[in-house]
């Protein structure tokens, strides 16, 4: 008796069909897994693109703030120093009017020869020589004049 071992030709197509559907799927798979890790990696790097550029951003950002406010500061410090003019001046005009109206043609002592220099007399003084109006020996010498 002989025997044949030999499938039908529908089992042979069957297991083929079956073999290459596991193969197309584990390339599918290992496809869709190098794709997966590309993705990430494209990701990161977008990320650190995209956090550098807001890095950049955010600088200039206080760069501007900083600027504005040092132009702010520039303002408020020309101002201060226009109304410190002017106190100087006022102060000098004050002083000149008290020199021709009230300062003696002769050395005459008075009551007031007793009492101390007060502070605002002695930063009158200063601010003469802030504005130019007397040297530093001179304003010594006055100070001295009229605390004597």
């Amino acid at each position: 008796m002989d025997v044949i071992l030999a499938a039908p030709a529908e089992s042979v197509g069957v297991a083929f069909g079956v073999t290459l559907g596991r193969e197309i799927e584990e390339t599918v798979e290992q496809v869709m897994a190098e794709v997966g890790r590309q993705l990430d990696a494209r990701l990161s790097e977008i990320d650190a693109l995209v956090q550098a550029q807001l890095s950049r951003w955010e600088a200039r950002k206080v760069r501007r703030k900083a600027e504005k406010a040092a132009r702010r500061a520039q303002r408020h410090a020309r101002k201060m120093a226009k109304a410190a003019r002017r106190r100087a001046r006022e102060a000098q005009r004050q002083w000149r009017w008290w020199e021709e109206d009230v300062a003696p043609e002769r050395d005459v002592r008075t009551s007031r020869d007793d009492e101390p220099v007060t502070e605002e007399e002695r930063l009158m003084v200063l601010r003469m020589v802030e504005a130019g109006k007397l040297s530093a020996e001179e304003a010594a010498r006055l100070l001295e004049a009229m605390e004597a």
